[in-house]
């Protein structure tokens, strides 16, 4: 490159930083595309991790209504009628009242709930 080429890239790369132009290195391109899929990552794993966490709550509420308790509405959020359902049910198994789902509660209400899926099928005759 000439002299004069090198003076003209370098005024027009200080012009384009003072009017707040960023132009970056491939290299600095590069670790942002990099750290925002990292981020993007991150965030699917949260929200799996979310929904997951709503839909066993949804399957507690279904159990809960099954054997005979009023969770409230079946939207996977644990509110105060599900905290007192799942009260209502500890104490009538002999269980620590928590009122939150724990190991104990979830095996009886397991156990005790019907299975959801497994309908008879009839023939036809």
């Amino acid at each position: 490159m000439s002299e004069n080429s090198l003076i003209t890239r370098r005024r027009s790369l200080s012009l384009l930083a003072a009017a707040g132009v960023f132009v970056a290195a491939p290299a600095a391109l590069a670790q942002n595309r990099a750290a925002r899929e990292r981020q993007n990552t991150a965030r699917e794993r949260q929200n799996t991790a979310r929904e997951r966490q709503k839909k066993m709550m949804r399957s507690v509420q279904r159990m809960l209504r099954d054997v005979g308790y009023d969770p409230g509405p079946i939207d996977g959020s644990r509110g105060g009628r599900t905290a007192s359902a799942l009260s209502s049910f500890q104490r009538d198994k002999g269980l620590e009242r928590t009122g939150t789902l724990t190991a104990p509660t979830l095996q009886a209400l397991s156990s005790i709930a019907p299975r959801r899926g497994t309908r008879r099928i009839r023939r036809r005759r």
